[in-house]
């Protein structure tokens, strides 16, 4: 735990050092490719209270138990081994059919090497949100090389029938450690 504690430290001291940043996604609304099954949906729209059309609804009610919906948005981007990136996003619940009434996802950075998935991913996160909008900002290093192309964004909306919002969805390479 001191471990994890003091790397994400080093990663953020790292992060207010470094004046040159890289974005991995636009700053436009992304434009996920869909893979869905069944029923489930994506619209790009304004939440409650919201001014601004930057939130992603996601709904996943009238899937299947076997379906699942998964966003894609391929990276076009060079990552070193040993780069900082920086993950970050908000996230809140709508309505889920789990008791806790939370939603859940799973966050990965997946490799495709020459069209085909490529194990292990650079990056690999399930996480739950409830009802409040959430500020999810994950920092990790890259542990290889990945060439320009052959990553992908992906999220993976569940297995179970949940609407959530997803939006300011952003990714960073922070920098390359100096230790």
């Amino acid at each position: 735990m001191i471990k994890f504690i003091l790397t994400n430290l080093l990663i953020l001291v790292l992060a207010f050092q470094v004046k040159s940043q890289v974005l991995l996604l636009p700053t436009d609304p992304i434009q996920f490719k869909v893979n869905a099954k069944s029923s489930s949906s994506i619209e790009m729209g304004a939440s409650e209270g919201q001014s601004l059309n930057n939130v992603y609804g996601i709904n996943t009610l009238n899937q299947s138990s076997n379906d699942g919906l998964i966003l894609r948005y391929p990276i076009d981007s060079v990552v070193h081994e040993g780069d900082v990136l920086l993950l970050s996003f908000y996230s809140r619940s709508i309505q889920s059919k789990k008791e806790t009434g939370e939603s859940f996802i799973e966050v990965a950075l997946d490799r495709f090497v020459n069209g085909k998935y490529n194990w292990p991913p650079l990056f690999e996160r399930g996480m739950s949100f409830g009802s409040k909008w959430v500020l999810t900002q994950i920092p990790f290093i890259a542990g290889r090389d990945v060439a320009k192309g052959e990553m992908a964004l992906m999220i993976k909306c569940g297995k179970f029938p949940q609407i959530f919002e997803l939006k300011d969805i952003s990714l960073l390479i922070i920098s390359k450690p100096r230790i």
